[in-house]
């Protein structure tokens, strides 16, 4: 006789080490260890960003000029709450950026990257 069965469970919101796994059935079978295949069972990784790739769009002096960051997280990214406990939005601090006349700001608008020239060389963005 063979017994397969599987269930839907909700992971944590933090990083979880694998499962040690043991099933028992009553008092007729006894308690045993089991198998963890590729000890991934119960593994959560920690909330993080699963890709991180910068890169600019062009490198003529004097012009306007693109970074385009991607970032993908492996949960839904909130680091900020709403002064009630509860997380809202996420804030994304980038530094170490150099040789832009550009002041800081806390407040910069994020726009599409470009994805085209025009006929006079200029970058277009789609959409």
């Amino acid at each position: 006789v063979l017994y397969t069965f599987g269930w839907v469970w909700r992971t944590k919101n933090r990083a979880s080490p694998p499962c040690s796994l043991q099933i028992s059935a009553g008092q007729k079978v006894l308690s045993e260890p089991m198998d963890n295949v590729d000890n991934s069972v119960g593994f959560i990784q920690a909330p993080q960003f699963t890709t991180l790739r910068i890169g600019q769009a062009t490198t003529r002096p004097r012009v306007t000029n693109y970074i385009c960051v991607t970032l993908v997280p492996n949960s839904a990214f909130r680091s900020e709450t709403d002064g009630q406990g509860e997380f809202e939005r996420g804030v994304i601090t980038l530094t170490g950026l150099v040789g832009s006349t550009t002041p800081s700001t806390s407040a910069g608008r994020v726009f599409r990257c470009p994805n085209g020239v025009n006929a006079n060389g200029d970058l277009t963005v789609d959409g």
